[in-house]
């Protein structure tokens, strides 16, 4: 009998195939969504940018859209390093949950730096819209 690695693994032998990987096709590849992120986090401080600004306010307000930054670097160290999972899907939410506190914050004296994270909360619908489609296995 040849050697186990010439035989290949028991799940995969030769002229069988093996199952793919549940594929979700509405995520962009890897590099678009470090892209997304990179704008993100710029319009999060354009936001505070505009609000201290507009405001005349630099006080603990005008750090909501940094505070809201840091939730979202944070992400992937609390829902297990960017797997889908349920950690990731309510942490989607938490992210959601917290732009649009965030938005309420700066909303109460200037008009025009909430528009400015209001991507974040759409970019954190869709991607909970996709999980919701496709749920891990």
């Amino acid at each position: 009998m040849p050697p186990r690695s010439a035989r290949g693994s028991p799940r995969h032998r030769p002229g069988r195939s093996v199952p793919a990987a549940r594929k979700m096709p509405m995520v962009p590849p890897d590099y678009m969504v470090g892209l997304i992120w990179t704008v993100l986090l710029g319009l999060m401080g354009a936001a505070r940018w505009v609000y201290v600004r507009q405001s005349g306010d630099s006080g603990w307000r005008s750090w909501a859209p940094y505070a809201l930054g840091a939730v979202c670097i944070a992400y992937p160290f609390y829902t297990s390093g960017l797997k889908l999972n349920a950690a990731a899907y309510w942490g989607t939410w938490l992210t959601i949950a917290c732009t649009v506190a965030a938005i309420f914050v700066l909303r109460t004296r200037d008009a025009r730096s909430p528009w400015y994270l209001l991507p974040t909360a759409i970019w954190g619908g869709y991607v909970v819209s996709v999980m919701t489609a496709y749920p891990p296995m």
